[in-house]
């Protein structure tokens, strides 16, 4: 019950942060490219880490791979805002490393899902899903 209170805490925590940030920054929104840029990152950070989960979940990546898995998804991270992010996540316990020979060159970290992971994956989901059905239809409205 405690790992669960905990992981809905990290999950709601997580989320939070997002709409904080979404928010933040959606008041200031000018159409330029750089300034959009800016924006994505920063409602990215927001969701980051159950993205990291959800890729970790379907197969054990190391830090470079997950970064080119999140890029294949269009969601540009550097290899450097992901290596804290799995950190935070082995102390809390929601993934674990393990180092293993590499078919071409040094020892890599593989990281796999925890059972309280899967959890946190799971609040997350649910989390996501409460609040983007809101915003896609605040944003579809044509009279807000």
């Amino acid at each position: 019950m405690l790992k669960k209170r905990k992981a809905y805490i990290i999950q709601l925590y997580c989320v939070t942060r997002y709409w904080i940030l979404f928010f933040k920054n959606f008041s200031n929104l000018q159409y330029k490219v750089g300034e959009e840029m800016a924006i994505r990152s920063q409602l990215l950070k927001g969701i980051l880490e159950g993205c990291i989960l959800a890729i970790i979940s379907k197969e054990t990546v190391y830090g470079y791979e997950l970064a080119m898995k999140l890029q294949d998804h269009a969601l540009d991270v550097s290899e450097g805002s992901i290596y804290p992010i799995l950190l935070r996540l082995q102390k809390e316990k929601l993934i674990q490393g393990e180092m293993r020979k590499s078919p071409s060159g040094p020892n890599r970290k593989y990281y796999t899902l925890t059972d309280a992971g899967e959890e946190s994956l799971e609040t997350f989901r649910k989390n996501w899903e409460y609040l983007k059905k809101p915003v896609d239809q605040l944003l579809d409205e044509e009279d807000v």
